[in-house]
Formats: C-alpha cells, sequence, structure tokens
C-alpha cells in the first residue's frame, strides 16, 4: 500500500480495525458489508487520520452511501431504484418501519422486483436507516422471542470486533441453558463485560435469568479475524 501511494481502502470495519500499524494513513475509508458502531468509526478515524464513509451494500443491490449525519442512515438514487418497506402484516408502504423490498429499475440482465433482503430498515423523507437483520434467534423458557437483530445490537456495543458469536439453548425440564461463545481476533473481551451486555441490552432475558427461568453461561476466546462477523444460533428443541 505504501508502494503504491495507497490513499484510499474499501473493507469491512472488522478488517479495518485489525490493519497492522505500519498501514499508512489514509484520505478515505469506505466500509461495507457490516454495520460500523460510532465508537468503532471514532476509533478508526483517529487510525487512519481519515474520513470514514460506509456504503449499504448487499450482493443483490448497493444501495447507496452514508448521510454523513453521525447516525446510520442512507441515501439512495432514485433513478436507479425503488425502495419499499413490508410491515409485520405483509403490507407495502414507501415509508416507515418494515422489511427492505429492493426494485431496480434498470436491470434487464438480474431484474430484481420487491426483493425482500431480509433488512429491518427505517424508511422515509429521502433516507433510510438500517435497523438490523431480522428473523428469530431462539424462544426463552418464558415464552418471549429473542430476535437476530436485537443480539446484533447488543454485539455491536460490545466494543471488540467480534469474529464469531454462538448463542446455545438448550430447553430444559428445570429451565433453560444459554450458552453464549464469542471470539473476538482482540484480546480483552471479558465474559463479566459480555453478561452484563446481554441482561442490559434484552430486559426480557434479564428478567428470565433473574426469575430462574434461564441460566446464562459466557465464554470469550481469542479467534482468528474475519472479513464478516458469523452469528451461529442453535436451539434445542428448536421452537418458534
Amino acid at each position: 500500500m505504501a508502494t503504491l501511494g495507497t490513499t484510499v481502502m474499501v473493507t469491512t470495519s472488522s478488517l479495518a480495525y485489525l490493519m497492522p500499524p505500519e498501514t499508512p494513513r489514509m484520505r478515505l475509508v469506505v466500509l461495507l458489508g457490516e454495520r460500523c458502531p460510532a465508537p468503532l468509526r471514532r476509533a478508526l478515524q483517529d487510525r487512519f487520520g481519515a474520513e470514514v464513509r460506509s456504503i449499504y451494500a448487499a450482493s443483490e443491490a448497493i444501495i447507496g452511501p452514508d448521510l454523513d449525519e453521525g447516525v446510520e442512515a442512507y441515501a439512495w438514487n432514485r433513478d436507479r431504484l425503488h425502495l419499499e418497506i413490508l410491515d409485520a402484516e405483509g403490507r407495502v408502504h414507501d415509508q416507515g418501519q418494515g422489511e427492505l423490498l429492493v426494485t431496480r429499475r434498470m436491470g434487464e440482465a438480474t431484474p430484481l422486483i420487491r426483493y425482500r433482503l431480509g433488512d429491518w430498515v427505517e424508511l422515509g423523507s429521502g433516507r433510510l436507516r438500517l435497523l438490523g437483520r431480522i428473523g428469530h434467534a431462539f424462544t426463552l423458557a418464558s415464552g418471549v422471542k429473542v430476535t437476530r437483530r436485537r443480539l446484533e445490537e447488543i454485539l455491536d456495543g460490545l466494543g471488540h470486533p467480534i469474529a464469531e458469536a454462538r448463542f446455545r439453548i438448550e430447553h430444559r425440564p428445570a429451565g433453560d441453558l444459554l450458552q453464549v461463545h464469542l471470539q473476538s481476533p482482540v484480546r480483552g473481551l471479558r465474559p463479566e463485560a459480555v453478561e452484563a451486555a446481554l441482561l442490559d441490552g434484552d430486559l426480557d432475558l434479564a428478567d428470565a435469568v433473574a426469575s430462574g427461568h434461564v441460566r446464562l453461561q459466557v465464554r470469550c476466546d481469542h479467534g482468528t479475524a474475519r472479513a464478516k462477523r458469523r452469528l451461529v444460533v442453535e436451539e434445542y428443541p428448536w421452537s418458534l
């Protein structure tokens, strides 16, 4: 990079965080492929002395760049893409919160008509805010459903890059056993801090643990860096 005089780097936030100290200072760092929480963005700005921007990109479509407002909000080209949301009742709207639907106006080779990306977003006023991935993660013994989006939000707030997060819940007669195993390429992630973040970040989980319905075990290990965080959920027996 130094030999080529590189001034712009396009990568994921996890890999940018793990670049070695001798990496040259940049003019611009463009992040895509995963969310970049505000504390990590500030750390990357200080690390590279660069402007840090994000692009909302998926395999099916590149939505557009962030609005540089200090929040995870993105713009899109209305001549190229038509965006809508699908609400929880299955109705389509052009504003509000719901699952993102993408229609590509000019895509004869690979046309997309109301393609569901699996992202829960807030759409309106010329801006798109990514709220997280949709979908069921696991169900607690108390009957509460925990979503993948909630788990991602908690992981984002840990202040450490997480290469892999594995949640295994076993439904037992005496109550649930929830085992959380996190791997980070950076040392210093403590199980107590992760447990506190889980309980602070999900009141239903905290209530289930406090009432004895769920027993929580957390393990943190040093792991190999990944280009994108891997989240694995195992539930036995599976429940919805």
